[in-house]
């Protein structure tokens, strides 16, 4: 007698239940309750402004991780930056709870002028973006604005070097 070792695969069909954002539950109900959620319907309205996605490792070589992920987001309309910041105030409530230190309000007021200097031509937006167990949202700047504060800051140094 000789013995085989043989291997067997079963195959399990079952539903899953995707989101109008992607996301992807086991359970109808639950997908249901998520796309009528503020968050499900702000993150539809906002995956349609994105216009490119990477991984941050992949934008930023060598420094950058892999399970975050950066976007570049398109603001064509006064309705578009309004999503963008209501998705960065929803995701970084803490800002704006009532014992919120004061210094918290510089982020929010920078994170508007950047979106709005997007919608007023400054091109695209990067956001950075957390993974499943990491539910952050930066707003990082546009092109032209990494440049001006890029040079803002050579210059600086430039000036203080003869000092």
């Amino acid at each position: 007698m000789k013995v085989e070792t043989r291997e067997r695969t079963n195959v399990v069909k079952y539903n899953v239940y995707v989101a109008y954002d992607g996301r992807e539950f086991n359970d109808e109900e639950e997908c249901k309750k998520y796309e009528e959620s503020a968050y499900g319907v702000l993150n539809a309205k906002y995956q349609k402004l994105i216009i490119k996605s990477a991984s941050e490792g992949d934008v930023f070589d060598g420094i950058g991780t892999d399970d975050h992920t950066t976007e570049l987001v398109k603001i064509d309309t006064q309705a578009d930056a309004d999503v963008v910041m209501q998705m960065f105030l929803l995701i970084n409530s803490h800002l704006t709870r009532e014992n919120a230190p004061d210094s918290y309000k510089k982020y929010i007021a920078r994170a508007d002028e950047l979106v709005q200097y997007a919608y007023n031509g400054g091109g695209p937006l990067m956001i950075g973006r957390g993974c499943e167990y990491n539910n952050s949202f930066w707003i990082i700047g546009t092109f032209s604005s990494f440049t001006a504060q890029l040079a803002k800051f050579f210059n600086d140094d430039a000036e203080n070097v003869d000092k």
